[in-house]
Order: structure tokens, then sequence, then C-alpha cells
């Protein structure tokens, strides 16, 4: 019998409970040191992969200096979570 070890961190560990409604940004999450992702560079491999799985859904938002990235979870992939 083949065992495979899955060591990416599992939804729970992402701090999905804990995310504000109005999305959060790469910053809000490397800056907190959610599960295994304290830099930037992490968050965003990370943020990618949820995306393309469609976990997460990314938005640009327009302001008055640059484009602000923000991540929304799929309502789907927070009843999945629970």
């Amino acid at each position: 019998m083949t065992v495979i070890q899955d060591d990416r961190p599992k939804v729970e560990n992402l701090g999905v409970n804990r995310i504000r409604t109005d999305g959060f940004t790469d910053r809000d999450v490397y800056r907190n040191h959610w599960s295994l992702l304290s830099d930037k560079h992490q968050v965003q491999l990370a943020v990618a992969e949820l995306a393309e799985l469609d976990w997460l859904r990314i938005e640009i938002q327009t302001t008055q200096g640059r484009p602000k990235v923000a991540h929304r979870i799929n309502p789907a992939a927070r009843d999945m979570s629970a």
C-alpha cells in the first residue's frame, strides 16, 4: 500500500473563518503570518493556487493611487471547510 503525504496547508489553518468580509490582500496575510505564509512570495504562490482551484476570487479595486488587489473567498468553499 502506498501512502501519499499531502504537505499543503489545510484550509482551517489558512484563517478562513477570520477573514474580513470586504476581502483581504496579500499584505494582510503575510503581516499576520497565517500558517506558513510569512513572506510576499509564499502568499502570492498560495493565492494563485487557491484562485486556480476556485477557492478564491481575485478582484482589482480602483483607487486614486495604485489599484488594490483584494481576494474574496468563494462562498461555496467556505461552506466546504465547515
